[in-house]
């Protein structure tokens, strides 16, 4: 049995998406969830990444969002500063600290469901 076949975790999942619903601001937004949606349903992301996919949607501008559709390409230490720091604040980004540290590194796995599913007009 799959977590939202039970009773209990159905309503808290339709909970949490009813206050994620209401707290996007832009019809573009709620297009991005519902393709998160799709993507949960049919098992190509995580329940964990669609709840942080859902997070990020909530929480960043849409430009900062569009923006992400050329992360690969985009070095993340030359990002203007407050995106980066909007970025690392909803998971996209960290900080790697060790002697090999190439600074502000992508979170890659979120940032490709971004890039290479919601934010694509083939889906």
């Amino acid at each position: 049995m799959t977590n939202l076949e039970d009773d209990k975790n159905r309503n808290e999942a339709g909970e949490k998406l009813i206050s994620i619903i209401d707290n996007l601001e832009t019809k573009s937004k709620a297009q991005l969830l519902g393709k998160a949606i799709y993507l949960f349903g049919k098992n190509s992301i995580s329940k964990k990444e669609f709840w942080r996919i859902s997070f990020i949607l909530e929480k960043l501008p849409m430009t900062d969002i569009k923006a992400l559709s050329t992360w690969k390409e985009t070095d993340l230490n030359k990002v203007e500063h407050v995106r980066k720091h909007l970025y690392m604040s909803v998971g996209l980004g960290w900080f790697v600290l060790n002697a090999s540290s190439t600074g502000f590194v992508w979170t890659e796995r979120l940032c490709e469901i971004i890039s290479d599913h919601l934010l694509t007009t083939n889906n």
